[in-house]
Protein backbone atom coordinates (compact mmCIF):
# COMPACT_ATOMS: atom_id res chain seq x y z
CA UNK A 1 0.00 0.00 0.00
CA UNK A 2 1.43 3.33 -1.02
CA UNK A 3 1.14 6.34 1.24
CA UNK A 4 1.55 8.72 -1.68
CA UNK A 5 -1.43 9.21 -3.91
CA UNK A 6 -1.75 10.84 -7.25
CA UNK A 7 -3.65 14.09 -7.22
CA UNK A 8 -6.10 14.17 -10.10
CA UNK A 9 -5.68 17.12 -12.43
CA UNK A 10 -8.07 18.24 -15.11
CA UNK A 11 -7.00 17.30 -18.63
CA UNK A 12 -6.73 20.96 -19.54
CA UNK A 13 -3.92 21.52 -17.02
CA UNK A 14 -0.31 20.73 -17.79
CA UNK A 15 2.47 19.64 -15.49
CA UNK A 16 5.03 22.27 -14.52
CA UNK A 17 7.58 21.26 -17.12
CA UNK A 18 5.07 21.52 -19.94
CA UNK A 19 3.91 25.02 -19.14
CA UNK A 20 4.51 27.60 -21.82
CA UNK A 21 7.51 29.80 -21.20
CA UNK A 22 8.88 32.86 -22.91
CA UNK A 23 10.59 31.90 -26.20
CA UNK A 24 13.89 33.56 -25.23
CA UNK A 25 13.89 31.80 -21.86
CA UNK A 26 13.15 28.51 -23.65
CA UNK A 27 16.11 29.05 -25.99
CA UNK A 28 18.43 29.70 -23.05
CA UNK A 29 17.07 26.68 -21.20
CA UNK A 30 17.64 24.47 -24.24
CA UNK A 31 21.21 25.76 -24.59
CA UNK A 32 22.41 25.79 -20.97
CA UNK A 33 20.41 23.01 -19.29
CA UNK A 34 19.82 19.26 -19.62
CA UNK A 35 17.14 16.85 -18.35
CA UNK A 36 17.34 16.25 -14.60
CA UNK A 37 16.38 12.58 -15.01
CA UNK A 38 18.71 11.29 -17.76
CA UNK A 39 20.99 14.30 -18.39
CA UNK A 40 19.82 14.22 -22.00
CA UNK A 41 19.59 17.18 -24.36
CA UNK A 42 16.50 19.35 -24.41
CA UNK A 43 14.41 20.43 -27.34
CA UNK A 44 12.17 23.47 -27.67
CA UNK A 45 8.80 23.46 -29.40
CA UNK A 46 6.99 26.74 -30.05
CA UNK A 47 3.28 26.75 -29.21
CA UNK A 48 0.66 29.48 -28.93
CA UNK A 49 3.04 32.42 -28.52
CA UNK A 50 5.31 30.60 -26.09
CA UNK A 51 7.50 27.53 -26.02
CA UNK A 52 7.72 24.16 -24.29
CA UNK A 53 11.09 22.63 -23.42
CA UNK A 54 11.34 18.87 -22.97
CA UNK A 55 13.97 16.14 -23.02
CA UNK A 56 14.61 14.37 -26.33
CA UNK A 57 14.71 11.03 -24.45
CA UNK A 58 12.09 11.42 -21.70
CA UNK A 59 9.61 13.50 -23.73
CA UNK A 60 6.55 14.15 -21.56
CA UNK A 61 8.24 12.57 -18.54
CA UNK A 62 10.66 15.52 -18.24
CA UNK A 63 10.32 16.83 -14.69
CA UNK A 64 13.05 19.43 -14.48
CA UNK A 65 16.40 20.72 -15.65
CA UNK A 66 19.96 20.90 -14.33
CA UNK A 67 22.81 22.94 -15.76
CA UNK A 68 25.17 21.41 -18.30
CA UNK A 69 28.07 22.65 -16.17
CA UNK A 70 26.87 20.64 -13.18
CA UNK A 71 26.42 17.44 -15.19
CA UNK A 72 29.87 17.76 -16.79
CA UNK A 73 31.44 18.27 -13.37
CA UNK A 74 29.61 15.20 -12.03
CA UNK A 75 30.67 13.11 -15.04
CA UNK A 76 34.30 14.09 -14.49
CA UNK A 77 34.06 13.22 -10.79
CA UNK A 78 32.51 9.86 -11.71
CA UNK A 79 35.31 9.11 -14.19
CA UNK A 80 37.92 9.94 -11.57
CA UNK A 81 36.19 7.73 -9.01
CA UNK A 82 35.97 4.88 -11.52
CA UNK A 83 39.72 5.04 -12.23
CA UNK A 84 40.51 5.21 -8.51
CA UNK A 85 38.25 2.27 -7.62
CA UNK A 86 39.55 0.16 -10.52
CA UNK A 87 43.15 0.69 -9.39
CA UNK A 88 42.25 -0.14 -5.79
CA UNK A 89 40.42 -3.33 -6.81
CA UNK A 90 43.38 -4.38 -8.96
CA UNK A 91 45.77 -3.67 -6.08
CA UNK A 92 43.85 -5.88 -3.63
CA UNK A 93 43.35 -8.64 -6.21
CA UNK A 94 39.64 -8.42 -6.90
CA UNK A 95 40.21 -7.37 -10.52
CA UNK A 96 43.02 -8.77 -12.64
CA UNK A 97 45.79 -6.34 -13.55
CA UNK A 98 45.88 -5.46 -17.20
CA UNK A 99 49.50 -5.52 -18.16
CA UNK A 100 50.03 -4.76 -21.82
CA UNK A 101 53.22 -4.76 -23.79
CA UNK A 102 54.72 -1.60 -25.24
CA UNK A 103 53.81 -2.80 -28.74
CA UNK A 104 50.17 -3.35 -27.76
CA UNK A 105 49.96 0.13 -26.23
CA UNK A 106 51.51 1.73 -29.31
CA UNK A 107 49.06 -0.17 -31.54
CA UNK A 108 46.08 1.06 -29.45
CA UNK A 109 47.30 4.64 -29.88
CA UNK A 110 47.54 4.16 -33.65
CA UNK A 111 51.32 4.05 -34.09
Amino acid sequence: MSIAREIPTPETETRGHLELMNIELARRTEKWYVCSRCWGDLTMTEKDGGAVVECVNCKEETYGYVTRHWTERRRNEDRSSCIEVTRMLQRIGVLPKQERSREALMKEMGF
